[in-house]
C-alpha cells in the first residue's frame, strides 16, 4: 500500500514494526512532577504512571520537558529514570535525582514514550 498525506489508524493509535518486523505499539504520555527544596544529589521516587494500554513487553523513555524554559523552577537540573516497569499491571514509576550542587525546586511536565507489544 502506498499512502500520501495523513493516515489515522484505529482512532489515532499508531502501529510500528521493529527491525525484525514484529508489530509494536507506541504511545505517548505525560508525567507531571513538582517538589521543593530537594537537596543536592537527592533522589525522589514518583507515584505510578498507568500506561492505559496492555503491554506484554515495553520500553519507557522520558523525552523533553514540556514546561517552557524559565518557567516552573529548576526542572533542567534533574535526571529522570523509569523503574519498576510492570507489564502485569501496566505501570511504572520514576526516580528523580537532583544533579546540581544546590537545593532545587521545580513544577514541570515531561513527555514519555512507551514502545512495546
Amino acid at each position: 500500500t502506498a499512502i500520501e498525506g495523513s493516515l489515522t489508524v484505529n482512532n489515532g493509535n499508531g502501529i510500528v514494526r521493529s527491525t525484525n518486523s514484529t508489530q509494536m505499539k507506541i504511545k505517548r504520555a505525560s508525567i507531571g512532577l513538582a517538589t521543593s527544596n530537594v537537596g543536592a544529589g537527592a533522589t525522589l521516587t514518583s507515584g505510578y504512571l498507568n500506561f492505559g494500554e496492555d503491554f506484554s513487553a515495553v520500553t519507557v523513555t522520558v523525552g523533553h520537558c514540556k514546561t517552557a524554559e524559565g518557567v516552573g523552577g529548576d526542572w533542567s537540573k534533574v535526571f529522570i529514570v523509569p523503574f519498576e516497569v510492570d507489564v502485569v499491571n501496566n505501570r511504572c514509576r520514576f526516580k528523580v535525582t537532583n544533579v546540581s550542587n544546590s537545593v532545587i525546586s521545580f513544577d514541570a511536565s515531561w513527555e514519555v514514550v512507551l514502545v512495546g507489544n
